[in-house]
Order: C-alpha cells, then sequence, then structure tokens
C-alpha cells in the first residue's frame, strides 16, 4: 500500500493586497494549534506530511509539492474565498480536499459546493477514519466528532511546524500557540463558542512544553493562549506556567470575573503582557465581567476598577466591546462606553459589529428576523462590516455614532493619554502603535463608509434591506482582494445576485442544525468569583 501523501494549510490572511508589516510581523504570529495538531496525527498515522502556511506573501497554487493525495485546509471567514480557490485549483488535479478552521464551524453547509469533506468538531479518530480512505466527493461530507480532543500533541511534537511560522515573520515578534481549554463555559447567545462545553485539557504536559518553548526560542518568547477563556481552573494552569519556572511572556483572552486581585498579581508575576477581557454590552452578558446584577453605568463603575486593577500588573489590556446590540438604544450605550474610555484610559478598545456566522444560539433569531445580510464572505470583518441590520439604528445612525466613538476613544489626546498611563515600554509602545495604525485608522474607514451609504444607491439599499444581493461595489472589493486567484472560482460565487442564492440556501440549512448553549462544567473552581 503506498503511502499518503498529505498536505495542511493554514489560511493566515485573506487578500493579496495584505499590508507588509501584517505579511511578515502580524500574520505569521496567528497560526492556530489545531492545524498543526492534525499534521502531527498524520504522521503518526503513517503518512508523508507537509504543513504550510499562506500570508499572502506566497503564490498560493505553489505552496504545497505537487503530488498529494489529501490536503487540510484551515481558513477563517474573510480567507474563505481563497481557501476556495486553493481547493478547486487542488481538485482539478485529482486531490482531496479538506476544510477545517473558524469557516468550517460557521458556513459548513456553504462550503460543501467546494471541498470533498468539511471538519467541524475534530480529533485524532476522525482525522484516522477520514484517511483510511479518502475519496472525492460529488457535495462535501460534514464531519464532527462528539466533543473535541482529551489532548493534544506537544509543542515538541509541533515544533517544525512552529518553527515554518516563525521563519516567515521577524525575530522581534516570536509567538507559540497553546491551548489549556476547549469550549467555553459561560451561555453567552451571541457567541460561537457557547455550543460547545468547556472541557480542560491535562495541566501536567503544559509544564514540560513551556519549558519546551524557553529552550527552543528563549526567554521573552510569546505564548498566545487561544482557549475561548483562558483560566477557568484558575489555580491549575496559573500553578502549570508557575512551575514551569519559564521567563516566557504570555496573551491570552479571559473573563473579567476570573481577575481578583490576588489573581491579578498572579498574572503580573507569570509575566502575562496582553488580556483580551470581553465586556460586550452594558446590558447584558453581566456574568463574564463578574457581577451579574450589574447593569448600565453601575456595571460601567465596576469594569473600570477592574480594569484599573489589571492594568497595574499587565502592560497591554484590549476590551472587547459589541456595538448595535439589540439591547442599545438610544444615546446611552454610547455615552457609556465613552465612560469607560475617561474611567479606564489605559485600556485599547476594540468595537466590533453584530455579526451572525451561523454557529450561535442567537443566530436563528436573527436568520427568522430576516435582518442577515449576504455580506460577502471576504468583507465579513467585524470591525468593519457587520451582516446584521441592527434594530434600533438605521444604517447611516449607526455609522454616524461608530464615528463618534472611534473619534473620542483615537483622538491625539485619548492616545497620548492611553501611552503616558500604560506601565512598561513595550506595553506604551504596543498601545500607541496599534491606536494610530488600527484605532484611528478605523476613523478614517468608518467614515469612507458613511459617505458610501449617501453615494452608492445599491449599498444602501442592501443596509436597509431593500435588496438581498451587494452591492456591486463589494464584489469589486472581492475580487481585488483576490487579485489572480479569482480566475479559479466558479463565476457564480463573484456575481452579487448568485452569491445572495448561494448564501440564502446555505442559511436555510445551517439554521436546521444550531446547537444550544451548554454551561461548561467546572468542578473544580467557581468561574465567578
Amino acid at each position: 500500500m503506498n503511502r499518503l501523501k498529505v498536505g495542511v494549510v493554514e489560511l493566515l490572511a485573506h487578500s493579496v493586497t495584505t499590508p507588509l508589516l501584517r505579511r511578515r510581523v502580524i500574520a505569521p504570529g496567528t497560526a492556530s494549534v489545531m492545524p498543526q495538531a492534525v499534521a502531527v496525527w498524520a504522521e503518526e498515522l503513517g503518512c508523508e506530511v507537509h504543513y504550510a502556511v499562506w500570508t499572502a506573501q506566497e503564490d498560493l497554487v505553489r505552496l504545497l509539492p505537487d503530488g498529494l493525495d489529501v490536503v487540510f485546509i484551515s481558513a477563517f471567514t474573510r480567507a474563505s474565498f481563497v481557501a476556495y480557490a486553493l481547493s478547486c485549483s487542488l481538485r482539478a488535479r485529482g486531490v482531496v480536499t479538506v476544510l477545517g478552521g473558524p469557516h468550517a464551524q460557521s458556513f459548513a453547509e456553504h462550503a460543501r459546493e467546494h471541498f470533498d469533506y468539511i471538519c467541524q468538531t475534530t480529533d485524532r479518530a476522525l482525522i484516522a477514519g477520514l484517511l483510511g480512505a479518502p475519496e472525492r466527493q460529488a457535495r462535501g461530507v460534514i464531519l464532527s466528532a462528539k466533543e473535541g480532543p482529551t489532548t493534544l500533541p506537544s509543542v515538541a511534537q509541533r515544533a517544525r511546524f512552529i518553527e515554518h511560522c516563525l521563519q516567515k515573520g521577524t525575530h522581534v515578534l516570536r509567538l507559540v500557540p497553546m491551548l489549556g481549554s476547549l469550549g467555553c463555559p459561560y451561555t453567552c447567545s451571541f457567541c460561537v463558542d457557547a455550543p460547545t462545553r468547556w472541557q480542560g485539557l491535562p495541566v501536567e504536559p503544559l509544564i514540560e512544553d513551556l519549558r519546551f518553548i524557553e529552550r527552543r526560542w528563549g526567554a521573552d518568547t510569546l505564548v498566545g493562549w487561544h482557549d475561548p477563556n483562558f483560566g477557568v481552573r484558575f489555580d491549575e494552569y496559573l500553578g502549570a506556567i508557575e512551575n514551569s519556572g519559564t521567563r516566557l511572556v504570555h496573551c491570552a483572552h479571559m473573563s473579567l470575573s476570573l481577575m481578583s486581585a490576588a489573581n491579578v498579581r498572579r498574572l503580573g508575576k507569570a509575566r502575562f503582557g496582553l488580556l483580551g477581557p470581553g465586556i460586550e454590552s452594558w446590558f447584558d452578558f453581566s456574568d463574564k465581567s463578574g457581577r451579574a446584577r450589574l447593569l448600565g453605568e453601575a456595571k460601567v463603575q465596576h469594569v473600570a476598577q477592574a480594569l484599573n486593577v489589571v492594568q497595574a500588573e499587565v502592560q497591554h489590556i484590549q476590551t472587547n466591546m459589541i456595538v448595535g446590540l439589540d439591547t442599545d438604544q438610544g444615546d446611552l450605550p454610547w455615552e457609556l462606553t465613552k465612560r469607560l474610555v475617561e474611567l479606564s484610559p489605559g485600556i485599547y478598545p476594540t468595537y466590533f459589529l453584530v455579526t451572525n456566522f451561523y454557529n450561535a444560539p442567537l443566530s436563528r433569531e436573527l436568520h427568522a428576523s430576516g435582518r442577515t445580510l449576504a455580506m460577502p464572505f471576504s468583507l465579513l470583518d467585524t470591525n468593519c462590516f457587520g451582516n446584521v441590520r441592527p434594530l434600533h439604528y438605521s444604517p447611516v445612525e449607526l455609522y454616524d455614532r461608530l464615528i463618534g466613538l472611534y473619534e473620542f476613544a483615537y483622538s491625539w489626546r485619548a492616545v497620548l493619554r492611553r501611552t503616558r498611563v500604560t506601565p512598561g515600554g513595550w506595553g506604551k509602545l504596543v498601545n500607541f502603535g496599534r491606536s494610530v495604525d488600527e484605532g484611528r485608522g478605523f476613523i478614517d474607514f468608518h467614515k469612507r463608509t458613511r459617505a458610501r451609504l449617501e453615494e452608492d444607491r445599491e449599498l444602501r439599499a442592501f443596509y436597509e434591506g431593500e435588496r438581498e444581493a451587494p452591492p456591486t461595489s463589494f464584489m469589486d472589493e472581492v475580487k481585488t482582494q483576490l487579485g489572480p486567484y479569482q480566475e479559479l472560482l466558479p463565476e457564480a460565487l463573484l456575481s452579487p445576485e448568485r452569491y445572495a442564492e448561494s448564501f440564502r440556501a446555505s442559511a436555510e440549512a445551517a439554521v436546521l442544525t444550531l446547537r444550544e448553549p451548554v454551561a461548561g462544567a467546572v468542578p473544580r473552581e467557581r468561574v465567578a468569583s
């Protein structure tokens, strides 16, 4: 029996127009654990494995060698058209293609026309079964394990794949992806992780993983924890970091409910350099901020106080807010969001537009209301374009308020104050750089979008629900992002009307498979303090 030749590709960019800084510095540091785990499992199963990432620096169709039998492609939704193009190219050469990653979790039904298999929840047994008899399929087969893996390959086993990513970047930013847990213990209706039961991975192997990282790539290497909520069993996971005796720098998404003063001091000593607490809304989801009954101004005061405690120990704090939720009406949500910037001037605030990824409990309601737009996947960046028409704001009003919020949060006064109060040189540099590049950049972007709403009748009709197909200008942007790779895609995918038809059909199928939120079992520690 011939040895199966397998390719594993992770798409870390979505456009050939990706700026050089993002290609060379940022993209290589965003690689994920699971594609590397799949590569390790395939090798253990006796396959010849070729692993690669695409950062928009490489020729997509020459990324892998010829003669492969199966290729796994991991993609977030903005990169899905690039994934479709690569798959079409490979399938034309007789290769069996498999989609994984966030797009497979969210829009599997849409992807079925472009892949032979779509892997959602994935473990070693699922990969073994697929590689046991991979076949071309007339329409993609969706595969999913009942639960995620109970263990993952060690950093030592993933080392050559990690090295591949690091070599594409710079020596300034060395980031190694890690996972300590899967799923989420909360049941927020908007969250794509809510239907996945929280599951902690074994803690002891993490100690050797961290020691290996320091030996191989040196102290001050960044460890990016990809857990939806890191540190749910706080003592266990912080204990593993402390017991490793390493001097690595850590980045993670954590709930404010875990950030007591004592815990924050431990985070500082463990060298957590970046934390991303989710606040989401002033009128909902308060269990994640530690006080389930607090709403409005009281929640702002509580959150600001907690963030300032964290700021004393952690240099860079990115807060995540969702704007345009159904609970938001009038001026108050926006004024409260500005109030947080005043009370916690050192935070780096991010604002996300409501987006329906068809993989959250709320997706069924959003679909039934008819407010989910057929936004081209390549443009579905929640910082720039959502795909849900707000209940209480017109498109023009939403962007007017969004522009006002960014102008307040990223005025030069706010940027300089943010830089001044941030502790440590590294934190000051990151806060200033991101504020100028990203934060102030969104002011100009949203102003251009606001102007287009006045000038482009198709765009205005699309946002207001009078037109189902995306505007021609949007599809032109998609073609620009794809560059020469647009020729690999079916013409219907780049037609506004045909794309809208395919999106609607896949959405109708997707809502039938939506799962309810599952509160994660956390037997040894309470989630909320």
